[in-house]
């Protein structure tokens, strides 16, 4: 993941430190999508509005909306 993410080892290190301390915001992730037989053209088409609706306004647009825990990086409607 780090490789994918282009993530430095001097990165790498502070992200590690800061979980040693507790914090795990800054642990990298991403968002894979699968389907399997029990989705339906229904599914599908909510996953494509989703994503679209994510890419035509902006992650901007969703810091409006919700909080980021800086200790955890969960994010809680605002």
């Amino acid at each position: 993941m780090r490789k994918i993410k282009n993530i430095s080892d001097e990165q790498d290190k502070k992200i590690l430190e800061e979980i040693d301390r507790g914090i795990t915001r800054s642990i990298p992730g991403v968002v894979r999508a699968s389907f399997g037989l029990v989705n339906n053209q229904e599914d599908v088409t909510r996953l494509i509005s989703a994503v679209n609706e994510i890419a035509h306004n902006g992650i901007e647009h969703y810091f409006e909306i919700y909080n980021q825990d800086n200790t955890t990086g969960l994010w809680t409607k605002r």
